[in-house]
């Protein structure tokens, strides 16, 4: 009698961790306010969110040109949902691994800033860096030169050292996505813009 109260008290308590967990990641509705997205996204990582959840609410700021939106977004570059595993994250008619950078992208120039202080700053991931040069080289994909450009102008405008080797070195990565008749106009502007005067 007593282990059969026992193996029932036992499944009571697991049925309720399991509907605790499930409550807990639950994601958030869609009349959400972007402050409270925003809110959301600052400890997601921290209180272990589900992936999915924080993609939802990544994709929830891909239009909204707030700082504060940009500032938290840059702090994502390197998220990759299901990490290990072979889903994506489907925009449009692209897949791409890591949500950020679709709302980067979606937001345009007006993140360009922040996305220049992740290029430069020593403490990002070097998967965050090189999101972020992805993420500039695809907002001036209609010119991409404009792109290399203005990694090499940061650079030239940098009193660091390091700084200025980051961004001569992103300069010289961003080059991949110079395709066809871009490429020599990119590298036109690499090499003259490149030098110190």
């Amino acid at each position: 009698m007593g282990e059969t109260r026992f193996f029932r008290c036992l499944c009571i308590v697991s049925l309720f961790a399991l509907c605790g967990a499930a409550t807990s990641q639950v994601c958030l509705p869609d009349d959400t306010s972007d402050d409270v997205v925003i809110t959301f996204l600052r400890t997601a990582r921290a209180r272990n969110a589900s992936d999915s959840c924080i993609v939802n609410a990544i994709k929830r700021l891909q239009y909204v040109r707030s700082q504060k939106a940009i500032y938290i977004l840059v702090q994502y570059l390197d998220f990759h949902p299901y990490a290990g595993m072979d889903e994506v994250v489907v925009t449009g008619s692209n897949s791409e691994p890591y949500p950020a950078v679709s709302s980067l992208f979606a937001i345009g120039k007006v993140a360009l800033p922040t996305l220049i202080r992740v290029v430069g700053r020593g403490g990002s991931t070097k998967t965050a860096q090189d999101n972020a040069i992805r993420t500039i080289m695809m907002i001036h994909r209609d010119h991409p030169a404009e792109g290399v450009s203005l990694l090499i102008m940061e650079a030239r405008g940098s009193e660091d050292a390091g700084r200025k080797a980051s961004f001569n070195q992103a300069a010289i990565s961003a080059l991949r996505w110079c395709q066809g008749k871009d490429q020599k106009e990119c590298e036109s502007v690499l090499s003259s813009e490149g030098r110190d005067p």
